[in-house]
C-alpha cells in the first residue's frame, strides 16, 4: 500500500484506531494528524497500547513536520513515556548526549593540557612566567596554535623573545 496516495481523512473515517498512527504518512494536513491524536487518546483501548500508538503517530508526524511532532510529544508525553519505543528513543538520546559530552570533555582536557605544557616549557626554560604571559596563553582556545607556540617556546632564546612571538601570534589569530 502506498500510504502517500491515501487521503488521511479516509483513514480517520474507517475508524480503526490502530491505523491512525499512519495518518501522517498519508495525504493530510495538521488537522488530520491532530484529530488522529485526539481519537487515539480518547479511545477505549488499554493505556499501554495507547502509548505505543501515540508514540508511533508522533514519530511518523516528524516525517511531515518537526513542529507537529514536538507538539504531539509535548501534549501526550505523560502517556508516551510508557511506550518501550519512547524509552528506547530517550535512552539512545541520553547515550548520544553522554558520548558528545565525553568528547567535549576530552577535547577541553586536551586544550587545558596544551596550555599547561606551554607554561611548563616556559617555566623550565626561563623560571617564573609573568602573569600577563600566562593569562594570554590561557585565553588561547586552539590546540594547533598552542602546539606552534610550544615549539617556539622551546626554541626561543629569551622570555622577551617569546613574548614578542606571542604578540605576533595573537595579532595574526
Amino acid at each position: 500500500m502506498r500510504m502517500w496516495e491515501v487521503e488521511g481523512r479516509e483513514i480517520l473515517e474507517r475508524g480503526d484506531v490502530h491505523l491512525f498512527p499512519f495518518v501522517p504518512l498519508s495525504r493530510c494536513g495538521r488537522e488530520e494528524i491532530l484529530e488522529a491524536e485526539e481519537r487515539i487518546h480518547e479511545s477505549e483501548i488499554e493505556r499501554g497500547e495507547k502509548s505505543d500508538l501515540l508514540t508511533a503517530l508522533a514519530i511518523f508526524s516528524g516525517l511531515k513536520s518537526e513542529d507537529i511532532m514536538r507538539e504531539l510529544f509535548r501534549r501526550r508525553r505523560d502517556i508516551m513515556i510508557e511506550s518501550p519505543a519512547y524509552e528506547l528513543i530517550k535512552r539512545e538520546g541520553f547515550e548520544e548526549g553522554m558520548e558528545r559530552g565525553i568528547g567535549i570533555g576530552v577535547e577541553s582536557g586536551k586544550l587545558e593540557d596544551a596550555k599547561e605544557m606551554v607554561l611548563e616549557a616556559l617555566e623550565e626554560r626561563f623560571g617564573i612566567v609573568p602573569l600577563r604571559i600566562a593569562e594570554t596563553i590561557r585565553k588561547i582556545n586552539e590546540r594547533a596554535v598552542l602546539r606552534g607556540i610550544l615549539r617556539r617556546a622551546i626554541r626561543c632564546s629569551s622570555l622577551q623573545e617569546f613574548e614578542e612571538i606571542l604578540r605576533e601570534v595573537i595579532r595574526e589569530g
